[in-house]
């Protein structure tokens, strides 16, 4: 796994197509091919909220990434910037998933135990990882900020975790693992934004989860 890792993160850093790495273009082309998707698809107009969403995704990418001109221009904190995208981003997926949750016949009870569980496990993981910082290095404001983010990701989760039980189809529950997966590449981002230190190869795992789950959710929503 290191070594895939390791060649992931050479690929990125060595190949450029006008300017851009290998990530952003991967996180650009699914904004066309969500735009695609809600063309082709006027049946679903839930999909339009899928490309709003995934055209926010790709800003909060660009203002993630200290060599873009975003990063070049704002000299503060991209985390704030990047992560407001990210957040609006997580609100137009939640109404993507609710309107077609609602197509299929509503949302069952089950969505709130779901829900609450995922958000259970993230205040958990984020306070457990900012606690692990030497006192003088706490930063409750930004703690609050996040655990504010980790609730518009479970409610997106939920959200989708809804429309599949609606829908009652395979899609349904390949878009809850896009979602799953869109999780676990954020609870790594914040728990490394949030915590005394990174895990080995912090960005390639994020590239990881982060296209996989943003693919399987535009493909399937």
């Amino acid at each position: 796994m290191n070594r895939f890792l390791e060649g992931y993160r050479r690929i990125n850093q060595k190949y450029r197509v006008l300017g851009m790495s290998w990530q952003m273009l991967m996180s650009l082309a699914f904004v066309v091919l969500a735009l695609l998707l809600a063309l082709l698809c006027p049946a679903s107009p839930w999909k339009w909220w899928c490309f709003v969403a995934m055209g926010l995704s790709f800003l909060g990418d660009v203002m993630l990434t200290p060599a873009s001109l975003f990063g070049k221009l704002w000299k503060g904190d991209p985390l704030v910037f990047g992560g407001t995208a990210f957040a609006f981003a997580h609100m137009a997926y939640a109404f993507c998933f609710s309107r077609k949750a609602q197509h299929f016949g509503g949302l069952s009870p089950f969505c709130a135990v779901f829900g609450g569980g995922l958000f259970v496990l993230a205040v958990i993981g984020l306070v457990l990882c900012h606690q692990r910082n030497p006192k003088e290095n706490r930063n409750y404001p930004l703690l609050f900020g996040i655990l504010f983010y980790a609730a518009l990701i479970c409610l997106d989760c939920t959200m989708v975790f809804g429309s599949a039980l609606a829908a009652e189809n395979t899609g349904g529950w390949i878009s809850v693992a896009g979602a799953l997966s869109f999780y676990v590449s954020d609870a790594i981002l914040l728990c490394g934004a949030i915590g005394p230190k990174k895990i080995a190869y912090y960005d390639e795992w994020i590239w990881v989860f982060y296209p996989l789950g943003q693919l399987l959710l535009v493909a399937c929503a």
